[in-house]
């Protein structure tokens, strides 16, 4: 529903995933996800291995990224890497 919201209001969201291509598609087209994001990354779209990285010098402060994760261990990650935890949605599957 947010998702939804979000593409309605115009918001650029952006599926940012370590997740290799066709794996991440897959879950995306089964939750019919696919259609609420304005932009892709996946594994290898970004060759030094580290998507917040590649997120900050393309993109925006990650300050102001909304996330969605399901593991805590990535969500400790996002933290550190400037995401405020208030920021942070935990999805649960």
């Amino acid at each position: 529903q947010i998702l939804m919201l979000l593409r309605e209001e115009r918001c650029e969201t952006i599926l940012l995933t370590e997740s290799h291509k066709t794996r991440a598609l897959s879950v995306c087209e089964y939750f019919s996800l696919t259609q609420y994001f304005s932009k892709q990354f996946f594994k290898n779209d970004y060759p030094n291995g580290d998507k917040y990285l590649f997120l900050k010098e393309r993109y925006m402060p990650l300050s102001k990224v909304v996330l969605f994760e399901n593991e805590k261990k990535e969500i400790r990650r996002a933290i550190r890497n400037g995401i405020p935890d208030k920021q942070i949605i935990q999805v649960k599957f």
